[in-house]
């Protein structure tokens, strides 16, 4: 059963990596087929370097930002060279802690289910089929998720995942005609220094908290040491500059995208070993047959739905706390009213500050 719960888990993720990757696929100078071999060979990659399931996501900042603002893909990839260089020289330093409190990280984490929740009510229509049918499929799914060993979440991901292969009907692999255009610094460093803080929190410090809540039997292996750390720093690091020349996918490895795979049923890094390869050979069919990929809307709602909740669990820890409410109120309201993951980030640190200069400071 458990190499089953790898497949399935496998597949949990493709309601955050597949759209962003199409929406990529249409910035002038990128392609779908080369997105997803790096993104297989991204997965394959972390499978060998973490041994435990890993995700690998597309930086949300950075491709969001960029989308909505219009960049180019040398944009793009100059933002996404520029966070992998910063993190590789954070790795030189050997760093045993990033200098960010853990109530900030959970705090994030929050901000992150909140914005998974606020994207899936995008995909909801007032209709039986729009509306009705993902908030029971999002109830069914995290009433039956986690009761005995059948991985529903990685089931009904796979089930969607395959649905849109098979229905996609032949396109062009090639997007829009890039226009030669002069490098938008400022664009470069809006895109950089946002995804430069979130990235720290929760591809970092957040996503060591998620395998050490996941996998305390591997966390238990690095006793005072920052094996863990230095790993996530290198290959965010390395691999993003390796993207950056590949024209591939800009990436981290998010602690949302790990909570998708374990609820999902994955156990070991076969998940990565399967997943990867699934996106390698999909990266091949691309090339032969140029597929317009569409995630249901339905489905799409009720996986983003059953994940966000999934994050949201994650701060649990911090809504017991002294202040915590506080900081985790102000986090989820920002992120909901500015979809801007930036501002919830400042939030929650301004607050643990000022907690910590009254006399009850707050206590990681």
């Amino acid at each position: 059963m458990r190499g089953l719960a790898d497949f399935f888990g496998a597949f949990a993720d493709c309601a955050i990596l597949f759209p962003l990757l199409l929406l990529l696929s249409h910035t002038p100078g990128y392609r779908l087929d080369v997105l997803l071999l790096t993104s297989g060979i991204l997965y394959l990659g972390a499978g060998f370097l973490f041994r435990i399931p890993m995700a690998v996501q597309p930086l949300k900042s950075v491709a969001i930002a960029a989308i909505a603002a219009g960049a180019s893909a040398a944009e793009i990839r100059l933002s996404g060279a520029g966070i992998g260089l910063v993190f590789l020289i954070l790795f030189s330093f050997n760093p045993k802690k990033l200098p960010i409190p853990e109530t900030v990280v959970r705090a994030v984490q929050f901000a992150l289910g909140i914005l998974l929740l606020r994207q899936a009510g995008k995909n909801l229509h007032l209709n039986l089929a729009g509306g009705v049918v993902p908030v029971a499929l999002a109830f069914l799914l995290l009433k039956f998720n986690s009761r005995g060993r059948v991985p529903l979440l990685g089931i009904f991901s796979f089930g969607v995942f395959t649905f849109a292969l098979l229905k996609g009907t032949e396109g062009s692999l090639n997007g829009p005609v890039a226009v030669e255009r002069p490098v938008r610094w400022w664009l470069v460093m809006s895109l950089v220094l946002p995804q430069l803080a979130l990235t720290a929190s929760n591809s970092v410090e957040g996503a060591v908290l998620a395998i050490r809540s996941y996998f305390p039997e591997h966390a238990s292996e690095e006793p005072g040491n920052n094996r863990l750390m230095k790993r996530f720093l290198f290959s965010i690091g390395a691999g993003n500059l390796l993207m950056a020349l590949l024209h591939g996918l800009p990436f981290c490895h998010g602690a949302g995208g790990i909570t998708a795979h374990v609820k999902a049923g994955a156990k070991t890094k076969r998940m990565n070993w399967i997943f990867g390869s699934v996106l390698i050979a999909l990266s091949i069919f691309c090339f032969v047959r140029a597929p317009n990929l569409e995630l249901p809307h339905a489905a799409l709602a009720a996986i983003l739905s059953v994940v966000g909740v999934f994050h949201l669990k994650l701060a649990q820890d911090l809504f017991r706390k002294k202040g915590g409410r506080a900081i985790l109120l102000a986090s989820g309201l920002l992120t909901l009213f500015t979809s801007n993951l930036l501002y919830a980030l400042g939030a929650a640190w301004a607050l643990h500050l000022w907690l910590q200069s009254k006399t009850e400071p707050l206590h990681d």
